[in-house]
Formats: C-alpha cells, structure tokens, sequence
C-alpha cells in the first residue's frame, strides 16, 4: 500500500471530507423548493455547510496532526459493535415509546457499555434525556417524538 506520508491518514481522510463537502454543494443546485421567495432559502444552508466542509477538508489538507496512532485491532471493534446495537433499537422503539423513553433506555444501556454502574448509569440518563427534552421540544421549539403512549 502506498505510503502518504507524515499525516497521511488525516491527508486521506481530508480528501474525502473536501471531496463530500464540493459533493454536497454541487448536489444543493438541484434542490427543489416549493414556493419560498425568502432571501435566505434551504440553498443557502447547504452552501454555508458545503462551505465549513471544504475549508477544514483544505485545512486538513495543509496541516495534519503530526501524531502517530496504533492500528485499530479486532477486539476493540467488538466492542464497539453493541453501540451500533443500541443506536439500531433506539431508532425501533421510538415511535413506540416517544423521544423520552427510548433516549433514557439508549442512555443507560451505552452508560453500562462504559463503565457506569446502575444508579450512575439511570441517574444520568434521566438527567439528560430531559435536559435534551427541555432543550429542543420548550426552548428551540423543535418537536419531538411523543410515542404512541402521549398521542
């Protein structure tokens, strides 16, 4: 395999975020918008996100971490792989139990993936679920998913 040199990791990942973010801006032409005439429209957005994402591709691209990592092994992918598990089954129960009840069930199963003991683990997840509840849904005015439960 062809060696990219010092930095070469952060240098390929930097080509393919700079490669996604011209992508994603080229792809923002061919958004269709219904009957908006704002000056400020769902094309500016994906510009301005295009935009970040080819600067720090650039960045990147000029200036790499100069730290050398370990190579990923084996068992530390599996366990990782009950991450994925959890992220999976929160997605299936949301739309039965709401955001509240499938984000503190997610939040406790991955605090006990880390480490956290039973009180640490329902203490904490109780404790940002509704911060993020209290966030988005009261302060932002986003809607979250209520569940079949609160409908």
């Amino acid at each position: 395999m062809k060696s990219w040199g010092e930095g070469g990791a952060d240098r390929l990942s930097a080509l393919i975020i700079l490669g996604f973010g011209l992508a994603y801006g080229y792809a923002g032409k061919f958004i269709q918008v219904g009957f908006y005439n704002g000056d400020i429209g769902p094309h500016h957005w994906i510009y301005m996100v295009a935009s970040v994402m080819v600067l720090l591709g650039f960045g990147l691209v000029l200036r790499p971490t100069q730290h050398e990592f370990e190579a990923e092994v084996w068992e530390d992918w599996r366990k990782r792989l009950p991450l994925v598990g959890v992220i999976i089954i929160y997605s299936l129960f949301l739309p039965y139990t709401g955001f509240l009840g499938a984000m503190i069930l997610m939040m406790i199963v991955v605090a006990k993936l880390f480490g956290a003991n039973w009180k640490q683990a329902i203490l904490c997840s109780v404790i940002l679920s509704l911060l993020c509840l209290l966030l988005f849904d009261h302060l932002l005015g986003i809607s979250l998913g209520r569940g079949l439960w609160l409908k």
